[in-house]
């Protein structure tokens, strides 16, 4: 039984991911994104993870779009409460892919933002799932899957039709994202799944996080546990500390991005992102700034591809809501974030 697989695990953090033994290609698609700075509105980290949905042309590249799209975004809204940043993320996500696809592909999201102030928050859309683990390790499913099973209350589909998506990225107009508020005294970590693991028997799982007592061993025992009960799917997982666990060791205004994924590490360190200026004071309250959705959906993706002939705009750094913001608020992105195709992965 041939089922490759990779996972990538640091402090706090792990991330793997499975083809399985009866897929050709994996369509998962996950990243964890950790950001650190001396400013409080630039420490976070975002788990994020998109499954591209069979039986849809191009679902690989549409789970590719959504998650860099979503990611991008969250880096251009530090001045957004997780709550509205996740919601504006996932909607700009669903809009990117809808464009390029008019509907033909899409994707599911499930990510979770833990920042320096305040409890962490998710956001789901689609299947992939996000789930709490209790100090005591209990495990417990705090999305709700956008299938017919899920507003039926059943943990799993009864009839083959139970199990169609009612919504997804990609899907236009309509999409609601679910946000989704997370107790760090109740959960001390979260647990981000594709359906290619969470098929297995509710009690398999559970017993894994029970005798898993780190991200790494749970994400490893997640994926030997779906490639032992057939792996019929791509299965992926993320497992991430709740609460922020990141130092102060980044004194001066400079800004560290780590990107982390199951085959790849990419790390962006620019020691000039802040402008250390004062903001005008219309642009100090963050209330008093209303969110406006770029229309252009290539703006929104960290994967944006410029045209050659096009020269580098010149930034002007800014300071927006009082907080320090990045030269992507301004421009479209100049980073890609790739995902290595390699044998089986």
């Amino acid at each position: 039984m041939k089922a490759p697989s990779a996972a990538l695990s640091r402090a706090n953090v792990s991330l793997g991911t499975s083809i399985g033994v009866s897929r050709e290609e994996n369509q998962d698609r996950t990243l964890f994104l950790i950001s650190q700075s001396s400013d409080p509105a630039w420490r976070f980290a975002l788990g994020m993870l998109c499954d591209g949905i069979g039986g849809m042309a191009k679902g690989e590249e549409a789970a590719v779009l959504a998650l860099t799209t979503f990611a991008a975004r969250i880096l251009r809204t530090t001045r957004l409460r997780p709550e509205p940043r996740l919601r504006h993320a996932a909607i700009d996500a669903n809009n990117a892919v809808f464009s390029r696809y008019s509907g033909s592909s899409g994707a599911t999201l499930s990510a979770v933002l833990v920042t320096q102030n305040g409890p962490p928050a998710g956001v789901n859309v689609g299947d992939s799932r996000i789930y709490g683990i209790t100090p005591d390790r209990n495990l417990r499913q705090l999305s709700k899957d956008d299938t017919l099973a899920g507003y039926l209350g059943q943990e799993r589909a009864v009839e083959d039709h139970h199990a169609r998506l009612v919504q997804y990225v990609g899907m236009g107009e309509g999409v609601e994202p679910h946000i989704i508020n997370i107790d760090t005294r109740e959960h001390s970590h979260i647990l981000l799944t594709s359906d290619g693991v969470h098929w297995v028997p509710r009690e398999a799982m559970e017993r894994a996080v029970s005798v898993a007592d780190d991200p790494s061993k749970l994400v490893r025992k997640l994926l030997t546990l779906t490639s032992v009960l057939g792996g019929r799917d791509n299965g992926t997982a993320l497992s991430m500390k709740s609460s922020p666990w990141w130092g102060r060791d980044n004194l001066n205004a400079e800004l560290n991005l780590i990107c982390l994924s199951p085959v790849n590490q990419l790390e962006i360190w620019s020691p000039r992102a802040f402008d250390q200026d004062n903001a005008p004071r219309e642009e100090r309250d963050d209330k008093s700034r209303p969110f406006a959705p770029a229309t252009d959906d290539g703006a929104n993706t960290l994967a944006a591809e410029e045209p050659a002939s096009r020269k580098p705009k010149k930034v002007k750094k800014k300071r927006v809501g009082g907080q320090p913001r990045l030269p992507l608020d301004d421009s479209k992105p100049e980073v890609d974030i790739v995902f290595p195709k390699r044998d089986g992965r």
